[in-house]
């Protein structure tokens, strides 16, 4: 588990990891609020070695691929067979809760496992479920580890993000028979906090911006990290209240004051206006503090 800055849903997400994971190895990437503080809490709580805490003291940037090889190369040091994929702000539906790990023991050397992605929407009671992108997809949760797999950014620019699985990983597995009676899978909580999402992409576009300046157009840029937020057609229904089971969703809080304000801020400062011209925005700076 990759953390930053996730006092909001980590004492929800990790404690819900811990359901279905032997141990949980988390690089902490220079939190400022009272993540390192929940991550030692939890694991205190814990038998030694479930709970495995790393530093990634470096703020200024985010890649994604060193510290997701980094977590890989820990886990092997932990002694683990088969590596959970689970974000800071995922939760894996409870119902799964009874069948995850033979899921998981199930998979060959270097396969992947995927379930379906559940957008959870607005709030922490609904998802969203109708014909769009994000209601279609299927996230992956677990690889089985073997010689070759890997995190590595891309060879001709140095790309760092969106590439979940590890690469030379083998065919994805879905747990077809299961989920034909089974309806859940990892229920992803960004879009439950919309304004911590809002400046979350804005900040992603400013960034990839100034790294990456000449890998998408200002179109294409716009166009990728718009899509979360596009709720054309939109349909939502509620949450079955077993897919939260024993989770503790009163401990997150998506009406928290996000630090990807600040984050755009900074950049904005030190780079300039000029440098992010064409960018949607939505409407900031106009409304920065």
């Amino acid at each position: 588990m990759l953390v930053r800055n996730e006092e909001w849903v980590l004492r929800c997400s990790l404690r819900a990891a811990l359901e279905w994971c032997d141990a949980v190895v988390i690089i902490d990437h220079a939190s400022s609020d009272r993540t390192r503080m929940i991550l030692e809490e939890i694991g205190a709580g814990e038998p030694a070695g479930r709970v495995v805490i790393r530093s990634w003291p470096d703020s200024s940037r985010w890649d994604e691929m060193a510290q997701r090889q980094l977590l890989l190369e820990l886990a092997r040091e932990a002694g683990a067979t088969h590596l959970a994929l689970v974000d800071a702000d995922e939760v894996l539906t409870a119902n799964f809760l009874p069948h995850v790990r033979k899921w998981i023991a199930a998979l060959t050397p270097g396969q992947i496992l995927d379930v379906p992605l559940v957008p959870v929407w607005q709030d922490l009671d609904h998802y969203r479920d109708d014909g769009s992108e994000w209601c279609r997809q299927f996230v992956t949760i677990a690889v089985a580890d073997c010689d070759g797999i890997y995190w590595a950014p891309e060879e001709a620019d140095g790309y760092q993000h969106h590439c979940r699985a590890p690469r030379n990983a083998g065919d994805g597995f879905v747990p077809t028979s299961s989920l034909s009676s089974l309806s859940g899978g990892m229920m992803h909580l960004q879009w439950a906090a919309r304004e911590r999402l809002l400046w979350k992409h804005r900040s992603y576009k400013l960034f990839e911006r100034l790294r990456w300046p000449d890998r998408q157009t200002v179109a294409e840029l716009d166009a990728k990290y718009s899509r979360a937020l596009d709720e054309t057609g939109m349909a939502l229904s509620r949450v079955p209240s077993d897919w939260w089971g024993g989770y503790r969703r009163d401990l997150i809080n998506p009406a928290h004051e996000t630090w990807y304000v600040d984050e755009c801020e900074r950049l904005w400062q030190e780079h300039g206006s000029d440098t992010f011209v064409g960018l949607n925005l939505w409407g900031w700076p106009a409304d920065a503090r």
